[in-house]
């Protein structure tokens, strides 16, 4: 019982760990190692040290989350526990390569401790769907600005085609009346 205790406390003071935190937030977008490593001009060999370490300077963080399109003051709110229940669901279904691992020793699970941690999961979940839907709004943004520019150039196209027509027929007038004066 006293091991159980300890290892409980142990993994309650568990530090933040700045690489997993940005490889779920890449898993999350969907993207591979090797699709952040092109986005952000880096190899992926550097992104798969990059989510081994445990501390990251600040620097290297806002280049990351740069890429990925994600704010300063989300990353620093993430729940570390959403963190680890991902890679052990990653674990479990076969997922591999990401670079870090949790180790539970513990299998003393009160209802209450259970709980807990469900009504933590439940409130992980609900701010992965509030960030899925700003995510989906800042797209929707995107696209319709492009939208906006696509139709601006198409409307620059269609005079800079009538000017070449009227250039055209200038041509035409100029080269009959040199022929003319010949």
């Amino acid at each position: 019982m006293k091991r159980r205790v300890q290892n409980s406390q142990r993994m309650k003071t568990t530090r933040l760990h700045h690489g997993a935190r940005l490889a779920w937030l890449r898993i999350l977008r969907g993207w591979t190692q090797q699709v952040l490593a092109e986005r952000a001009g880096l190899k992926q060999q550097e992104v798969s040290e990059i989510e081994s370490k445990e501390e990251l300077a600040n620097e290297v963080i806002l280049r990351y989350l740069k890429t990925l399109g994600v704010e300063w003051d989300m990353f620093n709110e993430m729940d570390e526990s959403a963190v680890s229940d991902m890679s052990f669901n990653s674990y479990d279904h076969g997922v591999s390569g990401l670079g870090f691992s949790f180790t539970n020793t513990n299998h003393f699970h009160p209802l209450e401790e259970l709980i807990k941690q469900l009504e933590e999961l439940k409130a992980s979940y609900k701010e992965q769907i509030e960030f899925l839907k700003e995510l989906l709004k800042s797209k929707d943004a995107d696209i319709a600005a492009l939208k906006q520019q696509l139709a601006k150039l198409e409307a620059k196209l269609e005079k800079l085609e009538a000017r070449i027509a009227e250039l055209e027929e200038e041509i035409k007038t100029l080269q009959a009346k040199l022929n003319n004066t010949k």
